[in-house]
């Protein structure tokens, strides 16, 4: 039998489903007898418990409550990741309010707020693993989908700290700072190995191992592999009879291989991540050969981070840091340069290294009972810049750059009052491409009662040109190099107000507006019909979102939230594309009569998203389920989710170098994944 929901159906036909499919939900998995067992346990339920572990870090580069951080702050738990079945940190960005992710076949990306523009490999989000950055130096890119450094399954907190966070981590962190927190060796405290098939032949195998060792040595090491064959797709631009009609064949397989180890010792922390990924490109980018197996990426990354935290006193604190990060990887692109029906193929390369050495020292502390300073310093060496391509004829582009910046920061943390918190922070940026920059946050936070925070919020940031928008070019065949660009800017203004209702209910509203100038956008040059980036762009948003989420001490968990953006061209008043006005989502996990058996049911809608083609996406309604079962045969856990459980046809816009103006995205998955911890 095949379930079936048509995208295209009437908007208050698709509401009644939405809320068919949530009451029957609730009625599948609660009994009364679970009501009345989860409403006994609230009875020991302390709000003020709470509050003292509802704690983040990436918000100051201290922990501190959420309720007195100088942000608008959703935090996702690895029991939610585990029950609701991400598979992706782009999967798990989604879930809450504002974002939203797009998929070209190719990679993942995550829009925020409405802004997600085609060419932006998520350049404009700052993605931190246990306070290191994450993004490259080439491209300043943020890996979201099966690219991001390290598997869930070794996350113990998303911290989704929204809005300009330049002012403390300089470049990139323009509509939020995502720091990914890993379990330590305590939550580990096990060997265990994992198992996951899947549709399209997908199969992954993964390990952890986690110690405390008496000698204050902590040591945890995980690692995993993937394959998947991919899918047979159909792609109406090509469909005629020498492009296969239509049908890319064996062309969307994918690999990768990931391996994370950090070790602790007394005061000094070191990190290392690895991860290595190839990717066969369906879609035939850049006018290449359609349905050809040629067309792919393969690429690496390498980062070690090395951190020495000293105590000075029992009120202030030293943190010195290094880092290495190198992403280094090749494109391959196959071309006809036939001027007849004889096909003459051409294998287009292309490569890629970049380097980068990061040292930092950080300084903070508690000046008074009221008051309290961090301060600190950050170098970029970025040594090695190299970008190449060439045919089978000649090398088009040979750029072997590098680069330094560096960057000082402030924050100052006054109470003025009890209930009252001021924040100011400021960081100076200086690039060697383009000069320095200035950067400003400020927050008043209000706080009347224990679980009760008003938030007024200003803020700017900015994204400093990265070596492939400044040098790349292919010789004239698709793009030509931009030459000079300046960094662009964003100010953004917001008013939150968050609450704790009753012991188990915490709710979020808040709106903002932002404001971007000087905006990097790929292009296409009408005079020659080349991609070129481009500092002309601008564009301003207006936004209202919603979060509710319910949290027992022990049983079933939910969160709803709803998010209204309109994003427009700040020139010309257009709408922008790739940006929906409406995000909406309800999940929830639930005991099934046992609390080893979770069910976790998620719904998922986005409005239309404008093409490049000027045309509107379809509306989408998405229900993924996923069940777990955990202590099958004591130290045995599984779990089976269905991805898209109604097989709902929808699209993503396409990007400058797609002949699709949408590309359709996966129908109904299947995942089965077994654990086993010795």
């Amino acid at each position: 039998m095949k379930f079936s929901i048509d995208s295209h159906a009437p908007a208050e036909t698709l509401r009644s489903r939405f809320c068919v499919g949530y009451l029957l939900g609730i009625l599948c998995f609660v009994t009364p007898a679970q009501a009345e067992d989860f409403t006994a346990e609230l009875a020991d339920f302390d709000l003020q418990e709470l509050l003292e572990v509802d704690l983040v870090y990436g918000a100051s580069k201290f922990e501190q409550k959420t309720a007195e951080a100088p942000a608008s702050i959703s935090i996702i738990r690895s029991a939610e990741i585990k029950q609701m079945g991400y598979q992706t940190l782009a999967d798990a960005l989604s879930s809450v309010r504002g974002f939203y992710s797009t998929f070209d076949r190719h990679y993942h990306y995550s829009g925020a707020r409405g802004f997600g523009r085609p060419g932006d490999y998520n350049t404009r989000l700052l993605v931190l693993v246990d306070g290191h950055r994450v993004n490259d130096n080439l491209y300043s890119a943020a890996p979201v989908g099966n690219d991001f450094v390290l598997d869930l399954e070794m996350v113990d907190r998303i911290e989704v700290i929204r809005g300009p966070g330049s002012s403390l981590y300089g470049t990139s962190a323009m509509f939020g700072v995502i720091n990914v927190v890993t379990k330590t060796a305590e939550q580990v405290d096990a060997v265990s190995v994992a198992g996951t098939v899947g549709s399209f032949g997908a199969r992954n195998g993964a390990f952890q191992f986690g110690k405390a060792l008496k000698s204050d040595v902590d040591i945890v090491l995980s690692g995993s592999f993937y394959r998947s064959d991919g899918q047979t797709l159909f792609f109406e631009e090509f469909n005629k009879v020498e492009s296969n009609d239509g049908l890319a064949e064996q062309n969307d397989d994918e690999a990768y291989e990931k391996l994370f180890g950090k070790l602790n010792w007394n005061n000094l922390d070191l990190q290392f991540r690895y991860s290595s990924r190839e990717k066969t490109v369906p879609t035939a980018p850049w006018g290449t050969v359609f349905n050809h197996p040629g067309n792919g990426t393969d690429e690496t990354h390498i980062q070690a981070d090395l951190t020495h935290k000293q105590e000075l006193g029992t009120k202030w604190h030293l943190q010195t840091s290094l880092g290495f990060h190198q992403i280094v990887g090749d494109e391959a692109y196959v071309y006809d340069y036939s001027e007849d029906s004889t096909p003459d193929l051409s294998v287009w390369q292309e490569n890629f290294d970049g380097i980068v050495w990061l040292g930092a020292a950080q300084f903070g502390g508690v000046l008074s009972d009221q008051s309290r300073l961090t301060a600190g310093l950050e170098l970029g060496l970025s040594s090695r810049e190299n970008q190449s391509n060439s045919d089978e004829e000649a090398t088009y582009l040979d750029s072997r750059g590098s680069s330094t910046d560096w960057g000082v920061y402030g924050e100052y943390e006054f109470k003025p009052a009890q209930e009252v918190i001021l924040n100011l922070g400021a960081r100076y940026d200086h690039h060697e491409n383009f000069g320095g920059t200035t950067n400003p946050r400020a927050a008043l936070i209000y706080n009347p009662r224990d679980g009760r925070a008003i938030k007024l919020l200003y803020g700017q940031a900015f994204r400093a040109p990265n070596a492939y928008e400044l040098s790349y070019h292919d010789g004239g065949f698709t793009s030509k190099a931009s030459g000079m660009l300046g960094p662009e800017t964003i100010q953004t203004w917001e008013v939150v107000w968050e609450e704790y209702l009753g012991r188990n209910l915490f709710l979020t509203v808040g709106g903002f507006r932002y404001e971007i100038r000087d905006l990097i956008s790929q292009t296409t040059d009408p005079e020659d019909e080349l991609l070129l980036f481009v500092n002309v762009d601008a564009a301003d948003a207006d936004g209202l979102e919603f979060e509710l989420k319910r949290q027992w001490t022990a049983g079933p968990t939910g969160r709803v939230s709803y998010g209204y953006q309109e994003t427009k061209d700040g020139r010309t008043g257009e709408a922008l594309s790739n940006a929906p006005k409406h995000l909406a989502r309800l999940g929830f996990s639930l005991p099934v009569r046992d609390p080893s058996l979770v069910a976790g049911l998620e719904f998922s809608y986005s409005g239309g998203r404008r093409t490049l083609g000027g045309a509107e996406t379809s509306s989408a309604f998405l229900t993924n389920l996923t069940v777990t079962k955990s202590r099958l045969f004591d130290r045995l856990d599984v779990s089976a989710s269905v991805y898209n459980l109604f097989d709902v046809l929808y699209e993503h816009p396409g990007f400058e170098e797609h002949s699709q103006d949408t590309i359709e995205q996966d129908g109904r998955q299947l995942r089965l994944k077994t654990s086993y911890s010795f």
